[in-house]
């Protein structure tokens, strides 16, 4: 009896210190956690999109998100569409800068590379709900700016951390904060708010857990959805399974060709 009861306390008391470990996490090391599902060295994913207008007009687009971890440590991101043929050979390269990235695109109708600055970095890809801006949010609390660790909450049965991010003013974004509920169990966001000016509720990036894989200790997104709360039109991306640090060819994330189909 007097085991069982010692046994007891200690897990009690294992609990509690859990628990104050847990609330001892800054948003930094949240952040950090979450950037851990990234891979070593590559990835690379394929992708099916569908779009959808106001009045429920669906487009649907395929593609291939190829990743790297560059010599800064920051990520290189290659997302190339395949189809339909309108839209077969349209890539943009983005390359993740501590102050404010570099981002390239290239579509077949222009023959030429053009660099996208400032603002322009919100525009959305190919008329879709999705800018990069967004798309950084997908695998952790994008770096830059200031981010606050907020009250914790749940979403569905899910305890989730709230994280209060504030771009850098040199990164020109449109969005004033963007809040990230980040799951405790796979330090994936589960949902992300954009707010912008007056703190308008802009969009929401949101994963059903469901839908989380996990593949040699990391996790994984496999559909996501986003919303355009203004005008009302929505995107859905199923992502295929990754391909983990495989090698990738250097011209896959050079500015000089980073467009041919790979």
């Amino acid at each position: 009896m007097r085991g069982q009861i010692l046994i007891t306390g200690l897990l009690a008391m294992l609990m509690g210190a859990a628990v104050a470990d847990d609330h001892l996490r800054s948003a930094e090391d949240i952040r950090q956690c979450s950037r851990q599902n990234f891979p070593q060295e590559t990835a690379v994913q394929a992708f099916n999109l569908r779009s959808f207008d106001a009045l429920g007009s669906e487009r649907n687009l395929i593609g291939k998100l190829s990743w790297q971890r560059n010599k800064e440590g920051l990520s290189d991101i290659n997302i190339c569409f395949s189809g339909p043929p309108k839209f077969r050979g349209s890539c943009y390269l983005v390359e993740e800068k501590a102050e404010q990235d570099d981002i390239h695109v290239y579509l077949p109708a222009l023959q030429r590379v053009k660099r996208v600055l400032g603002s322009a970095t919100s525009e959305s890809l190919l008329g879709t709900d999705i800018s990069y801006e967004d798309l950084k949010q997908l695998h952790g609390i994008a770096a830059g700016g200031s981010v606050a660790r907020q009250e914790d909450g749940r979403l569905g049965e899910r305890a989730v951390y709230v994280i209060e991010g504030r771009p850098a003013a040199s990164s020109e974004s449109p969005y004033t904060r963007v809040l990230s509920y980040v799951d405790k169990t796979s330090c994936m966001p589960l949902q992300v708010d954009f707010y912008t000016v007056g703190d308008v509720h802009r969009k929401r990036l949101s994963v059903a857990h469901e839908t989380l894989e996990q593949e040699d200790g990391r996790w994984w997104v496999r559909n996501l959805v986003i919303e355009d709360m203004r005008d009302s039109t929505r995107t859905e991306i199923e992502f295929g399974k990754a391909e983990y640090d495989a090698k990738i060819a250097s011209r896959v994330f050079s500015k000089r060709s980073f467009y041919l189909l790979n």
